[in-house]
């Protein structure tokens, strides 16, 4: 990710409320608390591989909140507190990992759980394919950015750290589309379109084994607009949906980011089952105001003369409805 620890360097400090070049591009926008806890007690809502240990994951730690949520439920629930818990926290920033790692092993310490905390600073989307298969639990909020340029931004750039930043982003989108097939928009608009949080998807799924469990949060857009249909098809073909949250953009539940948004649980399986997802839809303040589970067998979407993807736009269309 050279184009951006150039935009590390080259881009003004860091405000609050502001979304500076580098911000935007390395996807620094976290999960809120609320937000952590849901995905938290639905993922462990369900039935969890029996192993010892459970390797659990976020690839996109940030300051580590998601996996601190998990902790958190589980040193509520006296039959997960009985298993050996190995967590792994990944994120390109070192201070995010450190700060990550410190907050989570102060969880463990105080709810006296049987763990370990490892921390890796890495570039998850290029270097964790040796990891992939491995993980019985993932709990992640990947970058949402898409790489392309923005010109407001790069006026400000003299023109050698704008071509420095440039040529950067062309080859990690280059190096994406290798690792990332799936990931890949149907067309690009001059070149440009690889959206972050479809390859952060693509790896979260890679990173479970057989009925391993993930819970990622997502623009709701990935469920239905038309760029993300091979990693849709392909996400069908690996995994069941148990579980979708959906948050209409005015809960604005990540500062300056005004879209809607999903929780999304997922179960790695070789062969999925029918689709049957439980859809909740939330309100502003964020309370939840439906929630009902979609049924649609194999034999209905053969009916209806369409295929497995077809029930993620039903279940799309059903935020709208209510």
């Amino acid at each position: 990710m050279k184009h951006v620890e150039h935009a590390r360097r080259i881009s003004p400090g860091i405000q609050r409320n502001e979304k500076t070049l580098f911000k935007r591009a390395s996807g620094k926008f976290y999960t809120p608390v609320w937000m952590a806890e849901l995905l938290a007690e639905r993922l462990l809502g369900n039935s969890m591989p029996r192993v010892n240990p459970v390797r659990v994951v976020d690839p996109f730690c940030g300051d580590g909140r998601l996996l601190v949520a998990v902790a958190e439920r589980i040193a509520k629930c006296p039959s997960l507190r009985a298993a050996y818990f190995h967590f792994e926290l990944w994120d390109m920033d070192q201070y995010s990992t450190t700060e990550a790692k410190r907050a989570l092993s102060n969880v463990i310490r105080s709810a006296k759980l049987k763990a370990k905390v490892h921390a890796r600073r890495w570039d998850t989307f290029l270097d964790s394919a040796a990891w992939f298969a491995r993980f019985h639990l993932v709990a992640t909020n990947p970058p949402w950015e898409v790489l392309k340029p923005d010109n407001r931004e790069l006026l400000g750039l003299s023109s050698t750290n704008r071509r420095k930043f440039m040529d950067g982003m062309r080859a990690y989108d280059k190096a994406l589309a290798v690792h990332l097939p799936y990931s890949q928009p149907s067309e690009k608009l001059y070149g440009w379109g690889t959206n972050l949080s479809r390859c952060g998807l693509e790896i979260a799924v890679k990173l479970l084994t057989p009925d391993g469990l993930c819970g990622i949060v997502l623009p709701s857009s990935i469920l239905a607009d038309q760029v993300s249909g091979t990693l849709r098809r392909w996400l069908l073909q690996q995994a069941d949906i148990l579980s979708v949250d959906y948050f209409p953009a005015e809960v604005k539940p990540f500062d300056l980011v005004d879209q809607s948004s999903v929780a999304v649980i997922l179960k790695r399986q070789e062969s999925p089952g029918p689709f049957q997802p439980l859809v909740t839809r939330h309100g502003r303040n964020p309370e939840l105001t439906a929630s009902e589970q979609l049924k649609l067998t194999a034999h209905e979407l053969e009916a209806l003369g369409v295929c497995r993807e077809y029930g993620i736009t039903i279940l799309t269309l059903s935020f709208e409805l209510h």
